[in-house]
């Protein structure tokens, strides 16, 4: 039986937080389902690069938009200041509203449970946020002029933790190692060695030895609607 093709909302803090779970989105696109990757920030505070403010924004803008091309996705940024998310009313409305458009079967966000501690606050204020949406995204609100979108959205934050409180799943992403090493590739351009694609392969062999596969991605389930292995439904 053909699958029903899905959409795929990421929405990670800034540009190259994706590589949490680069493999299942480009799982995803391969298989035809229409991906969006989006960011909160363009990270215009990034301490890879030099320039001003507006250089940075414009050349990271450019390396989320080069990501999504090799994916085959589209990518959107909300324009949040760096380092400065925070979860609010407003935040999340602006979310929602994004949730909205898009009308996402699926989404993928940070696992705040991950970024604890020495954890980015971004990446774990970006998690906060973005559930609260998935709610207000539902709800009649005068702030938000698109209609509420009440379908269920299957909901993963990555990577998927032992400790969560939220079931864990692992999806094979075997056949994505020359494109994670082309994402990465990517953002080198610009950062100079990057230490993310080892620490990436890496985590993913040791995910993978769980799964029974060579490489794997972890994810914790918020709500899903199917078992597969090799997609979130």
């Amino acid at each position: 039986m053909t699958p029903v093709k899905k959409t795929l909302l990421s929405i990670f803090a800034h540009p190259d937080d994706e590589l949490a779970a680069i493999g299942t989105i480009a799982n995803h696109a391969k298989r035809g389902d229409r991906i969006i990757m989006a960011c909160m920030t363009p990270g215009t505070r990034t301490s890879f690069l030099d320039g001003t403010d507006e250089e940075k924004r414009v050349a990271r803008t450019k390396q989320a938009e080069e990501v999504a091309k090799l994916v085959g996705a589209e990518a959107r940024c909300l324009d949040f200041e760096d380092t400065a998310i925070y979860p609010s009313r407003e935040a999340s409305l602006k979310v929602a509203e994004l949730i909205r458009e898009i009308k996402p079967t699926i989404i993928i966000t940070w696992n705040q449970l991950w970024a604890t501690g020495p954890g980015h606050p971004d990446h774990r204020y970006t998690s906060v946020i973005v559930l609260d949406a998935v709610s207000y995204a539902r709800f009649k609100i005068p702030e938000i002029s698109l209609p509420p979108y009440r379908e269920i959205i299957s909901l993963y934050l990555a990577p998927g933790l032992p400790t969560s409180p939220f079931p864990l799943c692992y999806v094979d992403i075997s056949t994505q190692e020359k494109l994670i090493r082309q994402f990465t590739s990517i953002y080198e351009k610009m950062y100079g060695p990057w230490q993310a694609l080892n620490l990436k392969l890496a985590s993913s062999a040791v995910n993978g030895f769980s799964l029974g596969c060579e490489l794997a991605e972890s994810f914790n389930v918020i709500q899903r609607g199917s078992s597969e292995a090799k997609y979130l439904d």
